[in-house]
């Protein structure tokens, strides 16, 4: 039986990676980095699927679990920490509280710590977790794209070099962050010539967006991959008025969609009507084939 702490983190997410990597500043290669997804585990007749978590050390990192299972994790483990800053994570574990842009809840005892904060992404906030320091530039990055805020002026070029080292790993992660001058001004460089592609490839599919309601919500939708879901589906908020959707279909036929939305217009409401969750302008969800028919509108 493994001892070592177990440390669950948003996949696909870099955000939910900074996270972990800020984790793996602390402890390294003791202890075991899970990637999941909203709806991986849906209720606690899933918690097999998480592994050994009875009386070992659980970390929760810019992510959340649904209710119960957060409940049954707090029961076995010998101490959960849960670090996130997700409106439906607030909206679950305190919904009498009222949700503002200035949010921040904080819980413990003696077994569990929660801190969730709204005015930091989840690895602004575990760096200054698990390793206390000033964050370096990386972590700032990342943060101000996550929360959509652009307060730094190479934020766009930064996350787009970085989403082309993707599968990630912590010490590729390290390089990165610890990079000399001459290699961060190399690193921009790259990042501002795959904007200028990126750009290009959104504008095609956008062209191609379609009718959708979720929830008796109209929006505008595209069948597009991953990485180009939260532009994409910004210019489609900015034509619907409403929110962008865009989706793919794995090969198990699960649909995964991300939904983006600009100002007041709160898409992780639509998004937890499907079993998702995220933020107020940025949630996803997980369906099947037959959902994704329902919410498409016919062309």
């Amino acid at each position: 039986m493994t001892t070592k702490p177990i440390i669950f983190y948003h996949a696909n997410c870099a955000d939910g990676f900074g996270a972990a990597y800020a984790a793996w500043k602390r402890f390294g290669d003791d202890a075991e980095y899970v990637a999941v997804k909203y709806g991986d585990i849906k209720t606690t007749d899933d918690i097999d699927l998480l592994g050994q978590i009875e009386g070992r050390n659980v970390y929760i990192l810019d992510f959340s679990f649904p209710h119960d299972v957060m409940v049954h994790i707090m029961a076995v483990a010998k101490h959960t920490t849960w670090l996130d800053h997700h409106k439906t994570s607030f909206e679950m574990w305190v919904p009498e509280e009222p949700f503002t842009p200035t949010s921040c809840y904080v819980q413990q005892d003696d077994v569990m710590i929660i801190l969730l904060n709204n005015t930091r992404s989840g690895a602004l906030i575990a760096w200054s977790y698990f390793v206390g320091t000033n964050p370096p530039l990386a972590i700032r990055f990342i943060d101000d794209y996550d929360r959509w805020q652009f307060a730094l002026p190479d934020t766009k070029p930064f996350n787009k070099a970085l989403w082309s080292y993707a599968p990630w790993n912590f010490k590729q992660w390290d390089e990165i962050v610890n990079a000399d001058p001459d290699k961060c001004d190399a690193f921009l460089a790259t990042g501002d010539a795959l904007l200028r592609d990126h750009s290009a490839r959104i504008s095609k599919h956008v062209e191609r967006s379609r009718m959708c309601s979720i929830a008796g919500k109209p929006g505008l939708a595209i069948n597009a991959p991953g990485y180009v879901s939260s532009d994409a589906g910004h210019d489609l908020a900015i034509q619907s008025g409403t929110y962008g959707m865009t989706y793919t279909i794995d090969e198990h036929l699960v649909v995964k969609a991300s939904l983006r939305s600009n100002g007041d217009y709160d898409v992780s409401a639509l998004a937890k009507t499907l079993g998702g969750g995220g933020h107020r302008n940025a949630a996803g969800f997980e369906c099947t084939v037959h959902q994704l028919m329902n919410i498409l509108t016919p062309a």
